[in-house]
């Protein structure tokens, strides 16, 4: 392309997984040295980093989509997004990369909240979304695009630790990582959920003195049963995968229960650990609303805030209980960690808040 003649060139390509965006990253890196100006991205949701990226780079532009625009291609952060939220004429050399690792990622609201927050405390740094097709996958990319901190989503948690140089005692206990800071030296993988699970019940519950039950068996679930048992708070698990749910229950000293037994077991909080309800897919609840017989119902789902769960909870006369407030605690955590320091808890809770209202229904 260079023996055309053509003064900048331009190499589109589609990443197929989150480390396509490394070769993206090694491209351009190939062309600065031979003097070429070059614009590279790859498209697709797993190409987002280099469309942030692309500029810190080395790519002579990127594409954006119009505001409330329909894209053009797929992958494409609209403009405003790429200008006000990831602040992308301010990202540099010296600017501190995080982000979120999960899949799928269309639901995570976690750029908003610590992009926000960044940007409050003037840090330079940007939080970006990495949706990988495994742990490995995030190695590759991570290798050649250096983080300085991630959090980690569905399915990652449990998966994640086998990357780490070391880990807390709590995370390792609980089986599950949602935190990865690092020294330089490799990962350590910690667990904010526990803080963040805790932080509406505190003060508002008697947890020694309640009986839980936690739908769920993934790494959410962990953390929820780990916090309730470290309360005193009697726990029975209730998951689809039977096996799972006995395994975690004799980890963590708990109960557990067939979902067919559900309607039979009686409990004074029960938590939603399990992503049904998330959105995009906001009509559908776990539990139908005859199951609601308990005291107190916390859906961890923090996308919609009012769940559907919520919803038929609130009209069985239930108490309720969103998972904003637990995300906003565990982000709060996590910025403890990756600085030493507590967040803004009031720019971080407004960003979550309009981020939601900004969600569509459907």
């Amino acid at each position: 392309m260079a023996a055309s003649g053509a003064g900048i060139l331009k190499i589109a390509t589609r990443a197929r997984r989150l480390a396509d965006n490394a070769r993206i990253a090694c491209l351009l890196k190939h062309a600065r040295a031979r003097g070429l100006q070059v614009l590279a991205l790859a498209m697709g949701r797993a190409g987002t980093p280099s469309r942030i990226l692309g500029g810190l780079w080395g790519s002579w532009a990127t594409f954006a989509s119009l505001p409330g625009g329909e894209s053009t291609a797929e992958g494409q952060v609209p403009a405003d997004l790429l200008l006000k939220l990831y602040r992308f004429r301010d990202i540099g050399t010296r600017t501190r990369v995080y982000g979120v690792l999960g899949r799928p990622l269309g639901h995570s609201l976690s750029p908003q909240v610590h992009n926000a927050a960044f940007e409050a405390q003037r840090r330079d740094a940007v939080f970006i979304p990495l949706e990988a097709e495994s742990v490995q996958d995030f190695v590759e990319f991570q290798r050649a695009c250096r983080l300085s901190g991630c959090s980690v989503t569905i399915p990652f948690k449990e998966q994640v630790r086998a990357i780490l140089r070391s880990v807390s005692a709590t995370a390792n206990q609980i089986g599950a990582v949602n935190t990865l800071a690092t020294d330089g030296d490799g990962w350590h993988g910690e667990n904010t959920d526990v803080d963040g699970f805790l932080r509406p019940l505190i003060g508002r519950l008697e947890l020694s003195r309640m009986r839980s039950v936690v739908l769920g068996s993934g790494g959410a679930a962990r953390a929820a049963v780990y916090a309730l048992r470290s309360q005193g708070s009697s726990v029975c698990i209730v998951a689809r995968n039977a096996e799972r749910a006995r395994s975690l229950a004799e980890d963590l000293q708990a109960e557990c229960a067939p979902w067919e037994e559900l309607r039979s077991i009686r409990w004074n909080l029960l938590v939603n650990a399990t992503p049904v309800g998330m959105y995009p897919n906001v009509y559908e609840s776990p539990l139908r609303p005859e199951c609601l017989t308990g005291e107190w119902v916390y859906d961890l789902v923090y996308n919609p805030a009012e769940t559907r769960l919520l919803k038929d909870a609130a009209g069985c006369g239930c108490k309720t209980i969103t998972g904003l407030e637990m995300f906003l605690g565990q982000a709060l955590r996590q910025q403890e960690l990756w600085f030493g320091g507590q967040g803004p808890e009031e720019v971080m809770r407004t960003a979550l808040q309009q981020a939601l209202a900004a969600t569509p229904d459907d």
